[in-house]
């Protein structure tokens, strides 16, 4: 297993764990060790990938890993806090929804011979979510004024990375219609 694929592979067993402190942590505590791991886990991303491009171990796994490992840190993270009403539970399902609908789109498309790869929104959509969960984390950790503009950015935030997600859908979507073609 290469180096790149070793660190996805951390980042997906840090995330029930950095989950787990949100939920069953200390209120003091908690959300603090939550809000670090989850700055670990997202910051490893952007390494894993970094070293793959460079040392060339790209790999299918290490793809693979990379996608699944990101939806479930940020979708365990989203449910907690969304129990935690920072989010509320239509948006939750909306992404959840959305992601399920791209990924069934994309394996049907690749069962017809077409890739559809990601585009510059996906990683402004991750962007924002990511920054969002850290707002949120953060203001959890913090007892003060500043903690509800913190969760007044987790909120709006989240709410603009789903229309940048409506709209990656449907810049992917659009010129891969072909796939559906003949059924």
């Amino acid at each position: 297993m290469t180096l790149p694929n070793k660190i996805t592979f951390f980042r997906l067993i840090m995330a029930p764990i950095g989950a787990g402190f949100l939920v069953y942590g200390s209120a003091d505590l908690g959300p603090q060790i939550a809000f670090a791991i989850f700055l670990i886990a997202m910051l490893s991303d952007v390494l894993d990938g970094y070293l793959a491009r460079k040392n060339k171990q790209v790999t299918d796994l290490g793809t693979y890993l990379d996608s699944l490992s990101d939806k479930i840190i940020i979708f365990l993270y989203f449910i907690f806090l969304t129990s935690f009403q920072f989010y509320p539970a239509w948006l939750f399902i909306l992404f959840f929804f959305r992601e399920m609908f791209m990924d069934g789109f994309k394996n049907f498309a690749l069962g017809k011979g077409a890739v559809i790869t990601s585009k510059r929104s996906g990683k402004n959509k991750a962007l924002l979510q990511t920054l969002s969960i850290l707002a949120a984390l953060l203001s959890l950790s913090i007892s003060h004024e500043f903690s509800l503009i913190l969760s007044d950015f987790a909120y709006y935030s989240m709410i603009i990375s789903f229309l940048i997600s409506i709209y990656g859908a449907y810049v992917l979507i659009k010129p891969n219609l072909k796939v559906f073609k003949d059924q």
